[in-house]
């Protein structure tokens, strides 16, 4: 259970989570320029705001996390906030490699594969554990 007492886990959860949507602005911005594609309004929200959206849960479970290493609730929130970050990179990643270059970078379609159900596990834990933890990290009573 050492890991779980160190202080840069976390921040190294938050900093891959910033990462990855960070470089899936790059890929999204790359393909849309390429295809000279409108954008419709579902898509501007969902790839431009969403993912900036998503982020407090990184942000929050490292806060957490750092402070509080024994309570479940940091880590879930890295975790999730972890998991749609990757499911968003991985649908900038398809979106480039199949709609604006198709063929141009290897696994696209596994990607692809991927990001389509990668965002529900993330969406499950956030709805299932979150408030059987909340408070303490800890499950509220037997039941």
């Amino acid at each position: 259970m050492d890991i779980l007492r160190s202080k840069p886990l976390p921040l190294a959860l938050l900093s891959s989570s910033i990462i990855l949507t960070a470089a899936t602005y790059v890929i999204l911005a790359l393909a849309w320029s390429t295809l000279g594609y409108e954008r419709t309004g579902d898509e501007t929200i969902w790839f431009s705001t969403w993912p900036i959206l998503f982020l407090a849960y990184p942000v929050v479970g490292s806060l957490v996390a750092s402070r509080h290493p024994r309570n479940a609730v940091g880590w879930l929130f890295c975790g999730v906030g972890l998991l749609w970050a990757l499911s968003f990179s991985t649908a900038a990643y398809a979106a480039y490699g199949l709609k604006a270059h198709p063929g141009s970078l290897p696994g696209a379609l596994t990607a692809d594969w991927f990001q389509s159900w990668s965002f529900f596990p993330g969406l499950g834990l956030i709805l299932v554990y979150a408030p059987l933890l909340f408070p303490t990290g800890r499950p509220l009573g037997p039941r």
